[in-house]
């Protein structure tokens, strides 16, 4: 029997090589010294069922596994969008450990079957290595926790040793927040903000990448991927066969004029991306004005870092930490930085608030756990009275109004951004075209959908976690239940956001409506722009406008009539600020 073990990695939502704790860990492990392990194999499972994969079949082979939809809406889980930067991520992650003289493998499978492949593939040469552990971080979500069933029952059956750690994603650990449990953490953001606020000072200090690691174990055949499924050589190749099969239809769009408004995106999945934009946005001085930020935008004043949150490319300590460089003068390169050497200001403060928002979105989640999915909502907010429209006549009450074909049809245009509103439109063709919305623009479909509408927010959240480059199950969640007003903080719960009186507040000269909306671009009147519906037959006529279904059919409110008044706009609705 080989004396060589190996312990497999299971990354997941921690795609970085610092502030990582299973690998530093393993960096400081001598393999002389009496530990289970020689080689480390870093793998990361693409979960069919949480990814679509058919796009890494083989010719000719059929997918073992049912699509990758989603339960209410079936669109697809993760998106055009989300699967590149994901794909990005993984392949970063990879180079950054290649550079370690390790590396990564990528698996196709659910997670029981891709660790009994490795595990037969290795214990079938007795002269040979051999899996002696499996290391994951600990998740909590609802997907995540039947992961690690999954791993738990396999190490259990091939009889091997299964450690769980941890996870470093929250800005302060639990362990030294003013909490004895989950269960005590407040339902008001701002009473969390206030109980945490104190205790950032002693939040604990993210880990340097390691130098070295235990050694690949190439020097023996690594397990093949198994079924009938292929790996790419190549990050294009991956990309192109994950996105083939999610590609979206852009026919309606035929004819209007993007050019100019759809530029190379400025975000690129991975570590190394994510470490050199938290940098720039920094030396930009932006986070010193980030108190003021209006994030309607993809403008160079977003943060856009909760994507690299999202998976784990970056932590909110390393976030932190580069603030307080910034702020005491730590690196030179930000000597000319506003802010440079003048300790915490309003930015900087609302950044932390911002990272102290995510914690409480994250922990929120674990104490309400899977009732954040449920219709009715959860926690006191839970309204099992509300008769949410739909478009499936099984689920629609009878006495629905609009009909649900008509519900079905406002999905769609709330979809493409034709719903008749401009700035919700806007929003939503920046969705679809980037990937990227601000935590100001979640906030106002969120609510234009559940609340204005009326409509069943479940397929909303499907859409938009489809798409969205920053899509985090437990945060996504929790933010619709709560904008739906059935969430557990009560404050705003009839909160009901006028579209048209918002976007004179952020959109004050309709630049961003224009940009996004061409074939309303003619329209000179703001009130025009903002509600198409509110223009002269004689101007639609002119514009060719007057048989579009923004005229034709705009969505309906289920609650507010913007001829007579608005109920809230923006400024008097504070966002959780989890989107920058």
């Amino acid at each position: 029997m080989s004396e060589e073990r190996i312990v497999i990695y299971l990354v997941r939502r921690d795609l970085r090589v610092a502030d990582n704790h299973i690998l530093h860990l393993l960096s400081r492990h001598n393999i002389n010294d009496e530990c289970s392990y020689t080689h480390l194999l870093p793998v990361y499972v693409l979960d069919p069922d949480q990814v679509e994969t058919s796009g890494l079949l083989k010719n000719g082979e059929r997918s073992p596994y049912p699509r990758a939809l989603s339960e209410n809406s079936g669109v697809w889980k993760c998106g055009l969008h989300r699967v590149k930067f994901l794909a990005e991520a993984i392949w970063d992650m990879k180079e950054r450990l290649e550079e370690l003289d390790n590396g990564l493998i990528i698996r196709v499978g659910r997670f029981y079957d891709i660790l009994e492949s490795i595990y037969k593939h290795y214990s079938s040469d007795k002269g040979g290595p051999q899996i002696s552990s499996v290391w994951m971080a600990r998740g909590h979500t609802p997907e995540q926790i039947s992961e690690q069933q999954e791993v738990y029952t396999a190490c259990y059956n091939f009889g091997i040793d299964y450690v769980k750690f941890r996870d470093r994603e929250p800005f302060v650990d639990l362990r030294d927040a003013p909490l004895q449990s989950v269960g005590e953490v407040p339902d008001v953001l701002s009473d969390f903000q206030r109980l945490m606020e104190p205790v950032i000072d002693d939040a604990r200090d993210s880990i340097e990448a390691p130098l070295s690691l235990p050694p690949f174990p190439d020097h023996v055949p690594l397990p093949p991927q198994r079924g009938p499924y292929e790996i790419p050589d190549t990050l294009p190749e991956l990309i192109s066969r994950l996105q083939g099969p999610v590609r979206l239809d852009f026919s309606y769009f035929y004819g209007l004029d993007f050019r100019g408004v759809i530029a190379e995106s400025t975000c690129i999945g991975g570590e190394t991306h994510g470490t050199r934009r938290l940098k720039h946005i920094v030396k930009q001085g932006a986070v010193s004005r980030f108190d003021t930020l209006n994030d309607l935008e993809e403008s160079d004043e977003c943060l856009k870092l909760t994507p690299y949150l999202s998976l784990g490319c970056i932590t909110a300590r390393q976030i932190h930490e580069e603030l307080l460089n910034l702020e005491n003068g730590y690196v030179p390169e930000y000597a000319e930085t506003q802010g440079w050497e003048g300790g915490e200001n309003p930015g900087t403060r609302a950044v932390r608030l911002w990272l102290l928002g995510r914690d409480f979105l994250l922990l929120g989640s674990r104490k309400y756990r899977n009732t954040l999915f449920d219709l009715e909502g959860s926690g006191e907010g839970r309204d099992p009275e509300i008769e949410w429209k739909s478009p499936d006549p099984e689920e629609a009450c009878p006495e629905q109004e609009p009909c649900t074909l008509h519900i079905e049809g406002a999905l769609v245009q709330f979809q493409v951004g034709a719903t008749g509103y401009g700035l919700i439109d806007a929003i939503m063709r920046q969705l679809l075209f980037t990937g990227y919305i601000g935590a100001q623009s979640f906030m106002l479909i969120a609510n234009f959908l559940a609340k204005f509408a009326g409509i069943d927010w479940r397929i909303g959240a499907e859409w938009v976690a489809s798409l969205c480059l920053d899509h985090n199950n437990p945060i996504q969640w929790f933010r619709w239940q709560q904008y739906a007003g059935i969430g557990p903080d009560l404050n705003g719960r009839d909160t009901v956001i006028s579209p048209v009186h918002t976007a004179f507040e952020l959109d004050p000269n309709g630049t961003f409506v224009r940009k996004w909306m061409p074939e309303l671009r003619s329209l000179t009147r703001l009130s025009n722009l903002f509600q198409v519906a509110t223009t002269s037959p004689e101007l639609l006529l002119r514009l060719g406008l007057f048989a579009n279904v923004m005229v034709t059919n705009p969505v309906p409110s289920d609650t507010l009539d913007l001829g007579v008044y608005a109920s809230w706009t923006v400024s008097q609705v504070s966002p959780d600020a989890a989107g920058h």
